[in-house]
C-alpha cells in the first residue's frame, strides 16, 4: 500500500498491476511500443455486442431515433434504452437514474459494466412505465445520454451479452511509422499463434487509481466487517487526489467518522455513505457495509476472486508451463460454440488418449484450456493442475474454501459460487486501422486497432502486450 503525498515519487517504480497478479507478458521478447491510452475519451470507445452479435453503437444522429411521441406499450413489461456514457461509472450512472425515478436501482437491468475511462454504449431495462421520465432525464446529465427509449417485453440480465467492439487509439508513441507498424504486426502474429494474451481479469475489476478491492473482498469473505471498512477508507494510492490522500490519512489516525466526513471528497461517494453510517451509529461496522449498493459489496467480493484467479494464472506460466496451446494432463478443456466463441458445457478432462486431438483443436480456436475462478460451487479435480495452485494460494493468503461458502441468511446477497473463464484468448476481427502523426505530441506517432473479445475479457490485457509499459491506465 502506498500513503501519504510523500510516496508520490516513487511513483515510477511502483506497479500497479503487480498488486492485483498481472505480472507475465505472452510476447516478453518483443519490445513494448510504449505510449499512452485513454488520453481522450474518444480514444477509446466500447460498444456492447449482443448474444446475436449485433453491436450496439450511437452517434448524435441517434438523439433523433428516440420516438419523442410516446409509443404504444402492447403490453411490454420494460422500459428498455440504450446508455451512452463519457467517462462515468456505470454503477454512478444506474444509481443516478435510480434516484431520479425513485425507485430501488435493483430495478434497473444491464448486462455489464462499461469502462468508465471511455465513450461506451450498452443496453439497460427498467421494469415498469418510465417512458416520460426517461425522455424527461434523456439528456439533463453531462456524463451520460439516454438514447433509443422504448418498450419491451425481455429484460436485460447480468450476462445478456456477446462481449464488446472496441476502437482504440495508443498515442505518444516514439517510434518510426514503419518500425512502429512492424511491431504491432508482429506482436499480434506472435500472440496468435502461441494461443493469444492472458486472460487477466483487468485493473478496472480492481480500481484503477486505487487497485485494493480484493482486499476489502478478502475482509468481506472472511466476515471481518471492521477491516472491510477500513480497507475502505484509508489505504491511499500515488494516483488520488491530495485531498482525498489527506483524508484517508486523517481517519486512520483517529478513527473519527464525524471528522472525516468533513474532510472527503464528494467524489469519494461510496465511502461518504459508509462514513454518514458510522457517524450515526458508531461502531456498526457491518452496517456500513449494508449501507453501500449491493452491487459495489458483491464487486468486491467478485474482485478478490479475480485477484486468486490472476494469481493463479501468473503461478502456472511461471512455474508450471507458459504454453498456452498445451493442455496438461488433468487440465480442462472446453470446446467453443461455433457461432459466439464461448466455452460450451461440453468438456474434456485431458488424457493421453485425447491430448492430442485437443491441442489441435485450442491451436484452431475451437477449444480453450479452462482455468476455475475460485467459489462455493466450483469444484476442482485433484488431478486437475490448477488444484495444487490454489491450495498454495488459499494457504498463503489464510483462507479456506468453506470460506466461500454464503452463510445462511445472507445479508449483503452476494454471489461467490464461482465461475469459470479460458486461460487465454485472442481477438476476433482484429484490425490495425491506422498509423498516423500524433495530433497531440508532436513528433510522436499513434496506432488506431479495433477488435472484438467475449464477455469478461478485458481490452487492456490485451493492449499491455503491445505497450509493455507500467502505470499505464490499463
Amino acid at each position: 500500500m502506498i500513503h501519504g503525498e510523500s510516496d508520490m515519487a516513487s511513483f515510477d517504480h511502483f506497479s500497479y498491476e503487480n498488486l492485483v497478479g498481472i505480472r507475465h507478458y505472452v510476447t516478453n521478447e518483443i519490445p513494448g511500443i510504449k505510449g499512452e491510452i485513454k488520453n481522450f475519451l474518444s480514444d477509446f470507445i466500447v460498444q456492447e455486442i449482443t448474444m446475436d452479435k449485433d453491436v450496439i453503437k450511437t452517434n448524435d444522429s441517434d438523439r433523433d431515433a428516440t420516438p419523442w411521441n410516446k409509443p404504444a406499450r402492447n403490453n411490454r413489461k420494460y422500459t428498455s434504452f440504450v446508455l451512452r456514457k463519457f467517462g462515468f461509472d456505470t454503477i454512478h450512472a444506474i444509481e443516478y437514474i435510480a434516484r431520479r425515478l425513485g425507485i430501488p436501482s435493483q430495478k434497473i437491468t444491464f448486462a455489464g459494466i462499461k469502462d468508465n475511462q471511455a465513450i461506451t454504449t450498452q443496453q439497460v431495462t427498467v421494469e415498469g412505465d418510465y417512458w416520460s421520465q426517461l425522455v424527461a432525464i434523456a439528456k439533463d446529465n453531462p456524463n451520460f445520454e439516454l438514447i433509443n427509449i422504448n418498450y419491451t417485453h425481455t429484460p436485460i440480465n447480468t450476462g445478456d451479452l456477446w462481449g464488446n467492439k472496441f476502437f482504440i487509439r495508443v498515442r505518444n508513441i516514439d517510434m518510426e511509422k514503419d518500425i512502429l507498424k512492424d511491431s504491432v504486426e508482429r506482436t499480434m502474429r506472435v500472440l496468435e499463434e502461441r494461443g493469444g494474451f492472458l486472460n487477466y481479469f483487468g485493473l478496472q475489476r480492481f480500481g484503477t487509481h486505487r487497485p485494493n478491492s480484493h482486499k476489502l473482498g478478502k475482509r468481506i469473505v472472511m466476515g471481518d466487517w471492521e477491516g472491510a471498512i477500513n480497507e475502505l477508507l484509508i489505504p491511499s494510492f500515488p494516483r488520488e487526489t491530495v485531498e482525498a490522500i489527506k483524508a484517508r490519512k486523517l481517519y486512520g489516525d483517529t478513527r473519527d467518522p464525524v471528522l472525516a466526513l468533513k474532510e472527503f471528497p464528494d467524489s469519494l461517494f461510496y465511502e461518504k455513505l459508509a462514513l454518514e453510517y458510522l457517524a450515526a451509529h458508531p461502531g456498526d461496522f457491518k452496517g456500513a457495509l449494508l449501507a453501500l449498493p449491493r452491487t459495489i459489496v458483491s464487486l468486491y467480493t467478485y474482485s478478490f476472486q479475480s485477484y486468486l484467479f490472476n494469481e493463479v494464472i501468473s503461478a502456472r506460466f511461471e512455474t508450471v508451463s507458459n504454453n498456452l496451446v498445451q493442455p496438461l494432463p488433468g487440465d480442462i478443456v472446453a470446446l467453443l460454440d461455433t457461432k459466439h466463441g464461448q466455452m460450451t458445457k461440453v468438456r474434456y478432462v485431458i488424457e493421453e488418449s485425447n491430448r492430442e486431438m485437443l491441442t489441435e483443436y485450442i491451436k484452431i480456436g475451437k477449444a480453450a484450456i479452462v482455468v476455475p475462478v475460485i467459489g462455493s460451487r466450483i469444484r476442482i479435480h485433484d488431478k486437475n493442475p490448477f488444484m495444487r495452485l490454489y491450495e498454495v494460494l488459499l494457504a498463503r493468503e489464510c483462507i479456506e474454501r468453506q470460506d466461500f461458502m454464503p452463510p445462511d441468511n445472507d445479508e449483503f446477497g452476494i454471489n461467490i459460487q464461482g465461475v469459470t473463464r479460458p486461460l487465454a484468448l485472442f481477438p476476433r476481427n482484429l484490425k490495425l486501422v491506422e498509423i498516423a502523426d500524433d495530433d497531440l505530441n508532436t513528433g510522436k506517432n499513434t496506432v488506431r486497432l479495433s477488435f472484438d473479445l467475449p464477455k469478461g475479457t478485458y481490452a487492456t490485457m490485451f493492449l499491455r502486450e503491445l505497450i509493455k509499459q507500467e502505470n499505464q491506465y490499463l
